[in-house]
């Protein structure tokens, strides 16, 4: 009996240090745990190690057929355990593409934020786009970032909403190949 309670004192003392990130996801993962997987482990290290991103996924998801946004295909993404039913995906054009359809959309952001800082990725506004035209009371509100990582630059586009209407956060994050930060002063070495 003592052995069983020293395990699993021991099996809680790891799980309370070892950071979502680092162990993994579960079913039980909040929403935000399961974001900053995603930017995290999913597209920040595909994006810097290159191969497919599928890989980075595997063990903390399992592939599934999604619409695209205009509804005219079908789409293969890693959905990842856990909450806000995440999905990751390639964008096509060589950048990395985060959907959360469950849960609070201005949290998931949040998380999106607090993870590239806890990666000591300091975010830069790089624009504020405000609330779309046709929602004018804020409930959906895009904004984007560049971080300056390692030699590479990336831009961070996030749309986040507290309407039902709409997706609760899209993130895409991309490599800066055009420069496009560097031309208004921003991330640079």
């Amino acid at each position: 009996m003592r052995m069983f309670k020293t395990a699993a004192a021991v099996i809680a003392v790891l799980s309370l240090a070892a950071p979502v990130q680092a162990g993994g996801l579960n079913p039980f993962s909040s929403s935000q745990e399961t974001v900053a997987y995603a930017v995290e482990q999913s597209c920040l290290t595909w994006l810097r190690y290159g191969g497919n991103l599928k890989d980075y996924s595997r063990r903390n998801g399992r592939t599934v057929t999604q619409r695209d946004v205009s509804g005219d295909s079908d789409d293969k993404a890693e959905k990842l355990y856990g909450g806000g039913h995440v999905t990751v995906k390639s964008d096509g054009r060589g950048g990395c593409y985060i959907r959360g359809t469950l849960g609070n959309g201005a949290d998931m952001r949040d998380a999106v934020l607090e993870t590239l800082s806890h990666m000591g990725l300091e975010p830069v506004p790089f624009a504020d786009y405000g609330p779309a035209t046709r929602d004018r009371d804020w409930s959906y509100v895009q904004e984007s970032y560049c971080v300056r990582d390692g030699d590479a630059v990336r831009m961070i586009l996030i749309s986040s909403s507290a309407n039902r209407s709409r997706t609760p956060l899209q993130v895409s994050i991309w490599t800066d190949r055009e420069g496009e930060a560097a031309k208004k002063g921003l991330c640079v070495a």
